[in-house]
């Protein structure tokens, strides 16, 4: 006496796995019936399904964790919004661009008859000077040096027009 299968639904009740699943698996010719052969194709898709899911969740448990050690580092001002850092830069490029022109002017009368070599370390000097008064300069937007920079920049700008 053989003993009955169960059915479709009954089957896919007690592997957890759907009717229409099983139903693929059969036409691939997978004895969906036979105990062994159900367990392995369960193992791989779980395994392969498993492993795909743990490392997606991981990516997205790792994004998650930046994303809110971005916003402690906001909350407790260590990390600069972008719109802020911009505006520093912009004024730092305003400031060394007004250096060096007011650089230029300084130097034009010392370079006049003087070798290439002679004008090169006169160059250098001035340029790394200019370079360290940039460097120890305060460039905090609300500064007292910054907006003089900005006002002393504007005038600049209009008597040396430049392409942006």
């Amino acid at each position: 006496m053989t003993a009955k299968q169960p059915s479709l639904a009954a089957l896919a009740r007690s592997s957890g796995i759907s009717r229409e699943t099983l139903r693929v698996w059969k036409s691939q010719g997978i004895d969906i019936f036979q105990p062994e052969q159900l367990l392995a194709r369960i193992g791989g898709k779980k395994g392969k399904s498993t492993g795909k899911l743990a490392e997606l969740k991981e990516q997205k448990l790792r994004l998650e964790c930046q994303r809110l050690e971005a916003i402690i580092l906001r909350e407790e001002e260590l990390l600069v919004p972008t719109e802020e850092v911009l505006a520093v830069a912009k004024l730092v490029g305003m400031t060394t661009r007004l250096i060096f022109r007011e650089m230029a002017g300084a130097v034009i009368n010392q370079l006049d008859g003087r070798t290439q070599s002679e004008m090169y370390r006169i160059l250098r000097k001035e340029i790394d000077a200019r370079l360290t008064q940039i460097s120890e300069m305060d460039y905090m937007p609300d500064s007292p040096l910054a907006k003089r920079l900005e006002k002393k920049i504007a005038s600049y700008a209009k008597r040396f027009p430049t392409p942006n």
